[in-house]
């Protein structure tokens, strides 16, 4: 495989560090090669030749050749997936969901127009069994890759959605990391790279919290809340189960867009605080800062203060809560200036926990107030000012959100689509909320944990009412720990049985090591664990609907050093088998223990 810059003549560089410079057109393009053992970095500098400012749009940094499948793609927001695929990918299904309609594709792509023609990107980094490419910042161009499997290449881009280049100015791209190397160590050592490059620092997220959205959903009342506060506060106390937040989600609002303003079920914010940390909890709230609905007061006094499509007309950028929704327009002053108000008096009020939701809300191209700035950097321009508003002491939880200018910003990110008190894994996989696929998206985006931010799986459900097996419980909730994840449930508290609070507790038990994820299949994986607070472990999760037979790595047991007589599992569908020894024992002794489906488990404890 070789690394190959545009238009030079060779296709690498023959030092560890050389400089090369293209020149096309009015524009030229400056590169730097640093080289290390398996690792190029590549810097790339664009310079206005010309007499007259020039737009920016997409171009083209580099390019691999002889590239062989099966790749891993990832996509810009955190709702949607990043999977592995054979080839290049089919989006006939996608497209019969959107029906090509821009306001859906939105949600799907910061550029809307590639998938229209049916291809499907790979956003801010593309990666093989052998070779990783990706970006290692986005906060003011957005990096993608396409894959071309005919022609057997990659080509990397950066789209600047029409920035200004006056004459002799130069811009800096983002840089672009290549990495050789196993599929593990690439995704690891590239995540590492993103935190340094960009200085990630997060506020730890420690204990259970409590989410009311997948059981209440919009039907959520300050009654029910009070009442989940109270057995929450029992449960710990009796029980010893760590609770440590108490988040408020979507339904106490006046409208969306109108945040400090509840609506006629729940009194001021600063009660439903005070009603939550009163019992011991952090308190935490759910809100949609980039967005604005056609019937909020927001909008209806300040329709300017929203991104417009080429008529000047406000873009409408998805649809939900059947109403139009639009996006801030996070470059206007005076929008800006709400966004901090905003947040100031959701944190006077006592909030310190911030789930902010639909934030590709604030990323959509249009025209916006200042047309110097690319929509990447007015999403970071609003991130900032909500990192300002609510103070580093607060924890800040990002969902819907473009992955890599969200970097630096964020404390956890949900990291797949919403979960659902059903398994749904017939839905297409296009980020409608599944149980399967919310568990799936942590396992293939597991070397983002600790590195970038918390992961966060989205919650467990664990009440007996709810429409998932057992099994599904289990395979959930475990997989959980086991990638040492934001551990998170959404339940009537009143709802959940002994066998619910077991797994819980079961499940923090597990967390606090180090994972590695190796996927056997597009539905099985191997989670192998080091280093955890209790447990090194061996998960064997099979999210498909069959009977499956997996043999586990070999690097999987060398990573976790967990000792096994049998490498090939049979596992159930939608299950888990676990296996797990004290992180700190020498000599073990085995016990064999059954399910109640017939699984046999085998327990390793010390002598």
């Amino acid at each position: 495989m070789n690394l190959k810059i545009p238009s030079a003549e060779k296709a690498s560089f023959s030092t560890t560090e050389e400089a090369i410079e293209i020149c096309t057109g009015d524009l030229s393009f400056r590169y730097r090669l640093e080289r290390s053992k398996g690792t190029t970095l590549i810097f790339t500098t664009i310079k206005n030749l010309s007499d007259e400012t020039k737009k920016l749009g997409s171009f083209k940094i580099a390019e691999l050749l002889e590239v062989e499948g099966p790749l891993y793609l990832n996509n810009w927001q955190s709702w949607l997936p990043y999977k592995r695929f054979e080839s290049t990918p089919d989006l006939s299904g996608f497209a019969r969901f959107t029906q090509s309609n821009e306001i859906s594709l939105l949600t799907a792509s910061p550029i809307p127009e590639l998938l229209m023609r049916g291809i499907m990107p790979s956003d801010y980094f593309i990666a093989a069994e052998h070779f990783l490419i990706g970006a290692l910042s986005s906060k003011v161009s957005h990096p993608y890759f396409l894959w071309d499997d005919k022609e057997k290449t990659v080509s990397a881009y950066v789209e600047f959605f029409g920035k200004p280049l006056v004459p002799g100015e130069e811009l800096e791209i983002e840089p672009f990391a290549f990495f050789e190397g196993k599929y593990n160590e690439n995704v690891e050592t590239y995540a590492l790279k993103v935190s340094e490059y960009n200085n990630v620092t997060f506020k730890t997220f420690e204990g259970i919290g409590w989410c009311s959205w997948y059981h209440y959903f919009t039907e959520i009342d300050f009654q029910e809340l009070r009442k989940n506060i109270s057995l929450l506060k029992e449960r710990k106390e009796k029980e010893g189960i760590p609770y440590t937040l108490v988040q408020l989600d979507d339904g106490y609002q006046r409208d969306i867009g109108d945040w400090a303003e509840t609506n006629e079920k729940f009194p001021s914010l600063k009660e439903i605080a005070e009603a939550i940390k009163g019992s011991g909890f952090d308190a935490g709230i759910w809100l949609a800062p980039f967005s604005a609905s056609e019937t909020s007061n927001l909008f209806q006094k300040h329709p300017d203060w929203f991104v417009k499509d080429p008529t000047g007309k406000p873009k409408i950028v998805y649809r939900n809560w059947n109403k139009n929704i639009y996006g801030l327009d996070l470059t206007h002053p005076e929008a800006v200036t709400f966004l901090k108000e905003t947040f100031e008096k959701l944190r006077n009020a006592g909030f310190n926990y911030f789930k902010i939701d639909f934030l590709f809300a604030g990323l959509v191209p249009g025209i916006r107030h200042d047309m110097n700035a690319t929509p990447v950097e007015a999403y970071c321009k609003g991130m900032e000012s909500i990192r300002v508003a609510v103070g580093e002491e607060s924890f800040i939880l990002g969902c819907g959100a473009p992955l890599l200018p969200s970097t630096g910003y964020v404390d956890g990110m949900r990291i797949g689509t919403d979960t659902d008190p059903e398994w749904k894994g017939q839905l297409p996989d296009i980020g409608f909320p599944s149980a399967k696929y919310a568990i799936r998206n942590p396992l293939t985006r597991y070397f983002m944990n600790k590195s970038l931010w918390h992961n966060d799986p989205d919650t467990m459900i664990l009440r007996h009412t709810a429409q998932l097996s057992n099994n599904e419980k289990e395979l959930y909730a475990v997989v959980c720990g086991l990638l040492d994840n934001m551990l998170l449930q959404s339940d009537d508290m009143a709802q959940i049985d002994q066998a619910g609070v077991r797994l819980l507790k079961e499940t923090a038990l597990l967390s606090g090591g180090r994972p590695r994820v190796y996927q056997i299949d597009d539905e099985n994986f191997v989670i192998a664990v080091k280093g955890g607070i209790h447990f090194n472990s061996i998960g064997v999760v099979n999210l498909g609907d069959s009977v499956s037979k997996m043999e586990i790595p070999e690097d999987a047991l060398n990573w976790s050093g967990v000792k096994l007589e049998e490498t090939n599992i049979e596992i159930q569908p939608h299950s888990v088998v676990l296996f797990k020894m004290p992180s700190s024992t020498v000599e073990l002794k085995k016990t064999i223990r059954y399910k109640n489906d017939g699984r046999q488990v085998n327990y390793y404890e010390e002598n």
